[in-house]
């Protein structure tokens, strides 16, 4: 499979986190190449970023998926990409079409963690509009995006306990391209099972690309 990741920010550390992520699920003869936004914001947390990054990810896909089998987008947010992928060739995944496409398939009470307070907002109407209040049955933020590794662990874990207490739930989803990065510290950490959002994304872009 030749995979295109791209990430629709301008963060290039956040791209070179998710190669890393990504590599783990690849195998021999698997290519990846990665491309990071060349403008617009470094942090996609409001309706003006979500415009900014919606009216660039046309163009920028369209110039780095040739050749490609499927291009896998590094965000968690719905950035409108339905037009693009009637017109660009290879499928397109996010990881939130991951998560919306799996989640009733798992027979769980999930709970979604996401970035910020606005991503969860935006998040619940999603959950209503694709019909699926009764396997997402609750969503959470951490306060902010800290830098550190160590600190955006324990920011998760934080998230997690407390929706463990508050709600009856079975699994977690993370709900972030820079919280998936981190899944595999927090495993050791968390009081609640976390889905493997990120794998399954992967392996959707493989499944598609006949």
């Amino acid at each position: 499979m030749r995979l295109r990741l791209h990430n629709p920010n301008t963060d290039s550390a956040l791209t070179a986190r998710l190669v890393q992520a990504v590599r783990s699920y690849l195998v021999a003869d698997d290519t990846l190449l990665a491309t990071t936004a060349g403008d617009g914001p470094a942090f996609i947390g409001s309706e003006q970023t979500i415009a900014a990054a919606r009216s660039r990810l046309p163009e920028a896909l369209r110039a780095h998926a040739q050749g490609c089998d499927a291009v896998l987008l590094g965000c968690f947010g719905d950035l409108g990409i339905e037009n693009v992928r009637t017109s660009l060739g290879p499928p397109i995944i996010s990881l939130s079409d991951a998560c919306f496409a799996t989640a009733p398939l798992l027979g769980l009470r999930i709970a979604i963690v996401t970035t910020s307070p606005f991503w969860a907002e935006r998040l619940r109407a999603d959950v209503v509009r694709h019909d699926l209040s009764r396997s997402i049955v609750a969503i959470a933020s951490i306060a902010a995006a800290p830098p550190a590794q160590d600190a955006l662990v324990e920011a998760c874990r934080c998230a997690i306990a407390q929706v463990a207490t508050e709600n009856r739930v079975d699994a977690i989803i993370l709900g972030g391209a820079l919280l998936v990065t981190v899944r595999p510290q927090l495993l050791n950490v968390s009081p609640l099972p976390i889905v493997d959002n990120l794998g399954t994304a992967v392996g959707l872009c493989r499944a598609l690309m006949a």
